[in-house]
């Protein structure tokens, strides 16, 4: 005796074609497809649909470093109008010398700050699809100081040298005549002191003080006052200098971009491998 026994069930193949947040499992009734297995129903390929990314970034920031003050302009030390300052002592020509800005790199330098990227798109089934990215980027400020500073908080016991000499040194493009000014450091004695004794000095020794006087009895002092014009020979070229600079570089990072992308097919890979793949994009970009 012959029995035959027949048992019908259904066969379902997968669909995996799930680029939209509705989309629910489904087959396409292809029979013999291999098996793609997945609790989520999702397969084991590279995602697609809508999505979002958030990155918290910490960027360094940096730049070309600035040079404060004209790179191509050199002062001398207080070069003389009405002539050459003699050395009292020797008698011989005083070689002033030239100084350069003090400062010649400055801020920005490389440090890290906390930054903000957004990024949402859409890829499609094919391998394609588009992204947007904002980029919030910190607000990054740094300051670069020079120069003395005074070594007290109180102003009356500060020490002159630290008060008066300028220590950063700052060259300014500037019309000729535009820095002549009155100089006060040399003492009656011929000694240089930088509080000076309240008098113009007399750089080109014809006894006249600049605007405050004359000469009379040879002792270094000007004792006769008298409405003369100022001996514009004592004038002197004032040097660009301070007792302190504080350069500061202010920098805001922000960007927008808007990508095409494209997915390469890893269909021809081992399936354990198949969640690897390689993509490519174009567009453009504002910072």
């Amino acid at each position: 005796m012959l029995v035959a026994f027949g048992v019908a069930t259904n066969a379902q193949a997968q669909l995996d074609d799930a680029c939209s947040p509705f989309y629910g499992c489904s087959n396409d009734m292809r029979f013999f497809e291999p098996v793609d297995l997945d609790l989520d129903c999702r397969g084991c390929g590279p995602p697609c649909g809508f999505f979002f990314r958030y990155d918290k970034m910490a960027v360094a920031t940096t730049g070309e470093r600035a040079e404060i003050g004209d790179p191509n302009t050199d002062q001398l030390v207080f070069p003389i109008y009405g002539g050459v300052a003699l050395d009292p002592e020797t008698g011989q020509p005083i070689q002033r010398p030239i100084i350069t800005n003090s400062i010649r790199s400055a801020v920005p330098r490389a440090v890290f700050d906390l930054g903000d990227r957004y990024e949402f798109g859409y890829w499609g089934e094919e391998g394609k699809g588009w992204a947007f990215s904002i980029l919030n980027g910190p607000d990054n400020i740094q300051t670069f100081d020079l120069g003395f500073s005074a070594p007290t908080d109180d102003p009356d016991e500060d020490d002159p040298l630290f008060t008066q000499l300028d220590s950063v040194f700052v060259s300014f493009r500037t019309e000729v005549g535009s820095l002549a000014g009155f100089l006060d450091v040399v003492l009656p004695d011929g000694s240089i002191d930088l509080d000076g004794d309240g008098f113009a000095d007399d750089f080109n020794a014809n006894s006249q003080f600049g605007p405050n006087g004359f000469d009379t009895d040879g002792d270094g002092t000007p004792d006769l006052f008298v409405g003369a014009f100022p001996d514009y020979g004592d004038l002197v070229t004032l040097t660009t200098g301070y007792t302190s600079v504080r350069a500061q570089n202010t920098l805001k990072i922000n960007g927008f971009e808007l990508m095409r992308g494209h997915r390469l097919d890893n269909g021809h890979f081992m399936v354990k491998h198949q969640n690897n793949h390689f993509e490519w994009g174009y567009g453009a970009r504002l910072l």
